[in-house]
């Protein structure tokens, strides 16, 4: 609020004493039910529905937060714990005839979407059998059968086997055609199982429409399972101190483990040579005859900054020259927060920060003349000056 920074840190304990799991809508489990179950941050992870959230609680109604939070990157994984996927020891067995279908796709982690479902040949006539194996024998505690929005399957049963051959009933469901709260939540979860399986069959009894029976994700979870390490890609960085203005810095990441030691590409770097802000000029996009939204990129370096976007239908830009508004202005109107107290200099633009991070900004056109090329480029300045971004075009569309 001052001005000055204020440290935040954001730890995610694997505690479960300190997660806490909301579960679907309450509505939907009673007016009564124990909506929340404390869980470990594997467990919350593993069934989150939701968008990651910001709260900023115990805020002063007078006197609210202003000014915004930038997440440089924000990249959560939890490790899948199915046993089906392919690294914990699932492997697909055999399934029904379908042309440029793959039930392979089911136990992959993602729920639904284009490629990751599954469904039958054209109007079955019986059941449709999905068979995996695991490559020791398991004990399934709990399943998780996942709706395919555009071919629902209905009468739904598991069986397990020890040899392949002879097969038992764990489980059985009708699964929902759909769900209010959207195709995440069209699924059905079999617990309190405890069934020793080499094997496990999905039998797709029935469906929601004659043309073909579909599944979204298959899930099954439960113990003795010999889980490959992970396997995933996992981002890294590092902030370094002390680099001289103006620059070329060379870089390169090194991992190393038991079986040797690896080197990364080189890369470089310039410094900038001042504290100048740093502006890229983005892509313009939902462009229609007479609107256009621009996007741009800015690194304020460290100093409070503002930025907008020029344009016009050439590059000789008609807005005022630039001047730098942080110099001594003798009777300037300035501009005061009276909620908050605090005194902004009139300058031009949106206030785009003080991190030392990039960010991204956008503005929005209107107006504009229908068939018409526009150049355009992102502005931005702070004490140190203005630095201009690179020229861009964009065409509106002709018509209305």
């Amino acid at each position: 609020m001052k001005g000055d920074w204020q440290e935040t840190r954001w730890i995610l304990h694997n505690d479960p004493a300190q997660w806490s799991y909301g579960g679907n809508n309450p509505i939907q489990q009673g007016p009564h039910a124990d909506r929340y179950k404390y869980w470990s941050i594997n467990e919350s992870l593993a069934h989150w529905n939701c968008n990651f959230l910001l709260l900023s609680a115990f805020v002063t109604p007078t006197r609210p937060p202003r000014g915004a939070i930038d997440f440089d990157s924000l990249e959560i994984k939890y490790r899948n714990h199915s046993l089906l996927l392919p690294s914990n020891g699932g492997r697909l067995e055999s399934a029904p005839e379908s042309p440029g279908q793959d039930p392979a796709r089911l136990t992959d982690g993602w729920r639904h979407g284009p490629d990751r479902m599954w469904h039958s040949g054209a109007n079955p006539s019986g059941p449709q059998e999905i068979v995996y194996s695991f490559q020791q024998e398991v004990t399934i505690e709990r399943l998780q059968l996942h709706q395919n929005p555009e071919w629902p399957a209905k009468e739904v049963q598991v069986q397990v086997s020890s040899d392949g051959e002879s097969y038992t009933e764990i489980a059985s469901t009708t699964l929902a055609e759909s769900n209010q709260h959207g195709p995440n939540y069209a699924y059905s979860s079999l617990q309190d199982l405890s069934a020793p399986a080499q094997y496990i069959k999905v039998r797709l009894l029935s469906g929601y429409r004659s043309q073909h029976w579909g599944l979204g994700e298959i899930e099954v979870f439960g113990s003795g399972a010999q889980k490959l390490p992970e396997d995933d890609t996992c981002p890294v960085n590092t902030d370094i101190h002390d680099l001289v203005p103006g620059e070329t810095v060379y870089y390169r990441l090194v991992a190393e483990n038991e079986t040797g030691i690896s080197y990364g590409l080189d890369q470089k770097f310039e410094m900038p040579e001042g504290s100048a802000p740093l502006v890229q000029t983005g892509a313009a996009s939902r462009i229609t005859s007479t609107t256009a939204r621009l996007e741009g990129r800015i690194n304020p370096l460290g100093t409070t900054t503002y930025y907008y976007f020029q344009y016009g239908t050439d590059t000789n830009y008609t807005d005022t020259p630039f001047e730098n508004p942080y110099r001594a202005n003798v009777g300037a109107k300035r501009h005061e927060n009276t909620s908050s107290g605090i005194v902004y200099p009139p300058v031009p633009g949106t206030y785009g920060g003080l991190q030392i991070t990039p960010r991204t900004v956008l503005t929005n056109l209107e107006a504009l003349e229908p068939g018409t090329t526009y150049h355009y480029r992102l502005v931005a300045h702070n004490p140190s000056g203005p630095t201009y971004g690179e020229d861009a075009v964009l065409i509106t569309a002709t018509g209305k």
